[in-house]
């Protein structure tokens, strides 16, 4: 249901492939395979206000910077900020037509709830 949900929110025009598999945490960022796209993601979350920002970058099996982006967001929660990140990714990747990604998040609580949760 969850990955449903996502594809359904990212997909304004165009296909993406985003499978559990591909939801990974990691502590030092590796290529992705010929031919795909890595989005990484951060965000931070200020309580006190619910205010916070999420950054985005899009790169390609040789290492070139697609992409580059950042926002300032409102939130409930760290959990909702780091969904935020990942869904503004997604959408970043397929402005800039990358049909086939790799999403990366250092957020284990998300990766290990959508991964649950995904049909």
């Amino acid at each position: 249901m969850a990955l449903s949900f996502f594809n359904e929110a990212i997909l304004d025009r165009g296909t993406m492939r985003i499978s559990t598999a591909e939801m990974s945490i990691t502590r030092m960022w590796s290529l992705p395979p010929l031919g795909v796209f890595k989005v990484n993601m951060d965000a931070s979350w200020h309580g006190v206000d619910g205010g916070g920002h999420i950054g985005v970058v899009i790169r390609d099996s040789t290492c070139r910077c697609l992409a580059v982006c950042r926002k300032q967001i409102c939130a409930t929660s760290v959990l909702i900020t780091e969904a935020l990140g990942i869904l503004e990714g997604c959408r970043t990747a397929l402005r800039w037509s990358c049909e086939d990604v790799v999403v990366e998040s250092d957020s284990r609580n998300l990766i290990s709830w959508l991964n649950e949760n995904i049909e």
